[in-house]
């Protein structure tokens, strides 16, 4: 079989609070990394880190940063060389015949990309976040390019078809060592909501924070850092059933996950891009049993399973009201229903099979 090796831009998970990097997507490669299913996992800095990253020595991810030029407005040829010293890296290894997966394609790993693919390797990619773009000579167009020359593609989102429809196919997420519980365990009941991720318009903090200023019977908890951090604070010291955590560590926010009932998916529908999310916050939510109000439906999601609110006040004031009104054991049922629906769509085996399926599509039918 050939060997698999994965290209991503992830960094230490203990690091992940002192740089802009999306958290969800960290995690997410960190699920795929550990679930076993690539041979090698290379990583090569997100070129707005300048700062020496260093892993744990038990990490399985060999991180590539060579910072040549400090100065700002030649940073971006770091991450030519890079590319330049991943490729000459793999090419030096034992490694013909490999199968190489990318984490998304960027302008940061666009060279090393292309380089494989003259080559000769075999290349695919997993598209997490994708807005199509129409203009014309822009990185995204070159990108869209790209794309043209790739395998295969395992798409988090359903709209990416728009631009890709050969080999390809829909995994709205993954699920890290998917079993069913044994025993089922009984569930404390809160009346405590958890909105977390980005402060920003898009993501729908705005209406989180006026819904739950009307409801001084429910709680809220927010984590998270963006451009509306600091109205969250004033509502925060204005309404005592709101409360601000700022940005935590994973292993913080997965304890404050814990002691909640319910969370909040309130992407704002105003904002094209949100048409190209892909779900992995409510997966989550679903496998750790949490029952969600959403303002989406997810194509190749279990959507039934979400509590779908309009993106107004009105509805989803009336959405929680009523949630908070149903029994502790319905209330149980829909969370054991919500883990379950998940554990099998998204685990780490229904992605190596998927995987497996797509290298080996040429070899089955005509391209």
């Amino acid at each position: 079989m050939s060997k698999r090796i994965f290209i991503c831009q992830v960094i230490p998970k203990e690091k992940i609070e002192n740089f802009q990097v999306s958290q969800a997507g960290n995690n997410f490669c960190y699920s795929l990394i550990e679930g076993g299913i690539f041979d090698e996992t290379y990583s090569i800095s997100p070129i707005n880190i300048n700062e020496k990253i260093s892993f744990r020595k038990d990490c399985p991810v060999v991180f590539i940063q060579k910072r040549l030029f400090s100065i700002k407005i030649l940073r971006w040829l770091n991450f030519f060389f890079d590319n330049i010293y991943l490729f000459y890296k793999i090419i030096l290894t034992k490694n013909k015949g490999a199968n190489f997966w990318f984490y998304n394609l960027y302008t940061s790993n666009l060279i090393l990309f292309l380089l494989l693919k003259l080559s000769g390797f075999k290349i695919f990619v997993i598209v997490a976040d994708f807005e199509p773009s129409k203009r014309f000579f822009t990185k995204d167009f070159f990108i869209r390019l790209a794309f043209r020359i790739v395998d295969g593609v395992i798409s988090l989102n359903e709209g990416f078809k728009e631009c890709y429809d050969k080999n390809i196919k829909i995994i709205s997420g993954v699920v890290k060592n998917a079993k069913p519980d044994a025993v089922k365990r009984r569930i404390d009941f809160s009346k405590t909501f958890l909105f977390s991720g980005a402060l920003e318009d898009y993501a729908g903090i705005k209406i989180a924070l006026e819904v739950f200023s009307q409801l001084p019977d429910a709680n809220l908890l927010i984590t998270g850092r963006g451009s509306l951090e600091r109205e969250v604070q004033e509502y925060a010291k204005r309404y005592h059933n709101i409360n601000y955590l700022g940005f935590l560590s994973y292993e913080e926010y997965l304890s404050r996950l814990e002691e909640v009932t319910f969370c909040l998916s309130l992407r704002n529908p105003n904002y094209p891009f949100n048409n190209y999310n892909f779900p992995s916050k409510i997966i989550e939510y679903f496998n750790k049993e949490k029952i969600v109000i959403s303002t989406f439906k997810y194509e190749n999601f279990p959507s039934e399973n979400l509590i779908i609110c309009n993106y107004n006040v009105v509805d989803l004031i009336d959405k929680i009201t009523r949630l908070l009104l149903i029994p502790i054991g319905s209330l149980e049922e829909m969370q054991q229903k919500n883990k379950l629906s998940i554990q099998s769509m998204y685990s780490t085996h229904t992605w190596f099979k998927s995987i497996k399926e797509i290298e080996n599509y040429g070899r089955n039918c005509m391209v």
